[in-house]
């Protein structure tokens, strides 16, 4: 017996594989794959509930099972972007139930599947250089598995993995999205994520009227890396996110992910940027605002129909976008509802309008710790590994697990020289100088709504791509990345192959929600 999914393309059938990739010739997933572990799960009840870790781990295996069934459709991505989206929430309120879990099954369950896709793409040697995306992503998975994954200063192998799993797994996501992300599938994970960005930033402002569930409230209490803005009246709200860094940062993603659907004439995404932008403004994080009009700025530049014609595009877009910036920034403190918004706006206010002044803004602290991964790197000519720059070093390091303290520069190529040393920094920007480079070049021969929305993803998220602390934003922009480099194929293709395949390309690029 079988189950059909999704079938291949001119991308994944380059590269075939059984078990466990996405791709392969064999679209058909036998029934055995789900019976079988199912009765191994069932056959666990009753010596895991005796434990809230077991009850945990059948929640975990459950849920692994339901993905890696999943593997090869395209609703593999749409469930995981949920799944990861809703986790922070629901950890943090089972916590009253099951009590707190540092290292939780339920962290781990995309990360193994999507660590077994990419483990079986290695074994098949089915890991693409056919483009410029593909060779520099290459070069970094190598080292980061090398000196990143084996350096000794990072302290335990434990602390080693945990950093993989981090750093590692959102990589794996191109994969998938080269193997699944044609244009239907892009353009339908972008509404689910506007969907649940949406539900996100209710939640998040009813967190700054009303405040937190008594699980939020015993994180908040007990999380060294939640952090509020030193005010009695506020705490910044995280909604159902992981943090309150990946909270307005998915906000921005899918907030120029709407603009972009607006500018193709999807005009049912208009009441999205709005609330969106009001979720981002009461989060009492500066970075997305500025990052959400630096998207908007360059997808209205690049909607010129010449390349000549973006750099004035760009630099109109620049001028307006700043001054509507100024301008709501002096009106914006008139937008609150009670005294934990005030001070949340005002915080956002100070720091807009002074970013120079240390008092206010803490840029020029942001652009210290960034050049400090540059010159510590210069000490550490292969790094400090994986495990010393993510949440895993944190939670694992002990004092005499390794001569390196765990630190984070919350800049994603900064940690890459930090943990990989001058050669892995320079590879990483390298590879995003190329990826980037591959979107805008996209974007000018295809001129779709799909490789507008990525290239505003890409540029919205700059400097975040891989903070793998990140969950949902991690895997949306590396199955970004992914859908990106199967678009440049395709033209690639539509370039050197005879005009009858040619048209299988360009038909296989146009489906559309």
């Amino acid at each position: 017996m079988t189950t059909e999914t999704t079938r291949t393309d001119l991308i994944s059938g380059s590269y075939i594989l059984r078990l466990p990739s996405t791709g392969g010739s064999s679209q058909k997933i036998s029934v055995w794959e789900i019976i079988i572990p199912s009765i191994v799960l069932l056959g666990a009840i009753p010596f895991a509930i005796s434990s809230m870790l077991g009850v945990r781990c059948l929640m975990a295996g459950a849920l692994f099972i339901l993905f890696f069934t999943l593997r090869r459709s395209a609703a593999l991505p749409i469930f995981a972007l949920i799944y990861l989206a809703v986790l922070g929430g629901v950890r943090r309120n089972l916590i009253p139930l099951m009590g707190e879990f540092h290292v939780d099954p339920l962290l781990t369950v995309i990360p193994v599947v999507i660590g077994l896709i990419g483990f079986g793409k290695l074994l098949a040697r089915q890991i693409p250089l056919d483009n410029p995306i593909a060779k520099t992503r290459a070069l970094l998975l190598g080292l980061m598995l090398t000196v990143g994954l084996l350096n000794p200063m990072q302290g335990s192998v434990i602390v080693a993995l945990g950093g993989a799993m981090f750093m590692v797994i959102p990589i794996l996501w191109s994969f998938v999205g080269r193997d699944l992300g044609n244009r239907r599938t892009v353009q339908l994970l972008y509404a689910v994520a506007l969907i649940v960005a949406l539900f996100g930033a209710f939640y998040g402002i009813y967190q700054t009227l009303y405040g937190f569930t008594k699980g939020e409230q015993i994180w908040i209490s007990r999380d060294p890396s939640y952090n509020s803005i030193n005010d009695a009246d506020a705490k910044r709200p995280m909604s159902f996110f992981t943090s309150t860094g990946e909270y307005p940062l998915f906000l921005a993603i899918c907030f120029v992910i709407a603009c972009a659907f607006i500018l193709s004439g999807r005009f049912w995404t208009l009441a999205f940027p709005p609330l969106l932008l009001a979720g981002i403004l009461y989060s009492g994080v500066r970075a997305p605002i500025v990052l959400s009009l630096m998207g908007l700025v360059v997808l209205w530049g690049v909607r010129g129909r010449s390349i000549t014609s973006w750099i004035p595009r760009l630099a109109l877009a620049a001028v307006l976008g700043i001054t509507g910036l100024v301008y709501g920034i002096k009106h914006a403190q008139n937008l609150a509802m009670n005294s934990s918004q005030q001070a949340l706006l005002n915080h956002q206010v100070e720091g807009l309008s002074n970013p120079t002044d240390p008092n206010s803004s803490t840029a020029g602290i942001h652009a210290a710790s960034a050049l400090y991964g540059i010159t510590s790197s210069l000490q550490h000519p292969i790094g400090i590994g994986l495990g010393a720059i993510t949440l895993s070093g944190y939670q694992l390091h002990s004092s005499s697990a390794g001569p390196v303290v765990a630190t984070n520069m919350e800049v994603d190529w900064s940690n890459m020289f930090l943990a990989l040393g001058p050669v892995g920094g320079i590879v990483y920007l390298l590879f995003i100088g190329a990826t980037l480079w591959c979107a805008f070049k996209v974007w000018h021969r295809t001129r779709a709504l799909t490789t507008l929305a990525i290239l505003g993803v890409l540029v919205t998220s700059l400097n975040t791509w891989l903070n793998g602390d990140n969950y949902s934003t991690c895997m949306l922009i590396w199955f970004s990345i992914g859908a990106l480099e199967r678009e440049y194929m395709l033209l690639q293709a539509q370039k050197t192959s005879s005009p009858k395949t040619a048209s299988i390309a360009s038909v296989s690029t146009s489906s559309s929600t």
